[in-house]
């Protein structure tokens, strides 16, 4: 999965083999992304949990995704 702001916009070296400005130019876009990646991982957490729980037999049935029409209400 690709995440916004988790991929360098320039080429991506490891690190042992970086000139001294490559590595300069890494840290500072590292440093300028670290809020949008923390907002990212956040909404990744909320996403899998939203997911969770919608996928738990007793919300299928609350949301209506019961297979029986009757069967819509939590036992």
């Amino acid at each position: 999965m690709q995440y916004n702001g988790m991929t360098p916009p320039f080429e991506l070296i490891p690190f042992e083999d970086m000139k001294k400005k490559q590595a300069e130019q890494y840290f500072v876009w590292y440093i300028d992304t670290i809020e949008q990646r923390i907002q990212n991982l956040e909404m990744r957490k909320l996403t899998k949990k939203k997911d969770r729980l919608l996928s738990h037999p007793k919300m299928l049935k609350t949301n209506g995704l019961a297979s029986n029409p009757t069967d819509t209400f939590i036992s």
